[in-house]
């Protein structure tokens, strides 16, 4: 998957010469990272978390988004969860949502709820999450490659 991102964005950038701006990609930074031409050519930095404002507001547009036949209400106590689990990061409360929205889904509600936010399949996905960007994020490129 790294090659077919990087690939991507060499073709993008060096033909296409299209301006790039990814948030929540881990396989484009580890391809970026990887390439040296690249990683030359692209200022890459992690974005600072949401406030709890912005947090709220950016998850409640993007559960709007996601394909569910109730509309959610997030309580403050929904919200205060779903701030926990994610720390206030786009990417963490992006992959939140859409996973919530398959549980909600599956289990026939049909709308995010406490209950799902609170599930310990949402917690162990999200924590597997974080295993795979902390073990990637050790990877580093071998001098001379």
């Amino acid at each position: 998957r790294g090659n077919i991102c990087l690939n991507a964005i060499s073709r993008l950038c060096n033909i296409h010469r299209v301006a790039l701006l990814g948030f929540g990609t881990s396989a484009a930074m580890t391809a970026l990272q990887a390439d040296e031409q690249l990683e030359n050519r692209f200022e890459t930095f992690e974005l600072r978390p949401l406030a709890p404002p912005e947090f709220a507001e950016f998850v409640e547009l993007l559960t709007g988004a996601m394909p569910l036949r109730s509309a959610t209400s997030w309580s403050v106590g929904m919200l205060e969860r779903a701030y926990e689990l994610t720390n206030g990061y786009v990417g963490r409360a992006a992959y939140l949502i859409q996973e919530a929205s398959a549980q909600a889904v599956l289990s026939g509600v049909e709308k995010i709820t406490l209950a799902i936010l609170e599930s310990p399949e949402l917690s162990s996905s999200l924590a597997a999450l974080q295993h795979a960007r902390s073990r990637a994020g050790r990877r580093t490129r071998r001098p001379g490659a």
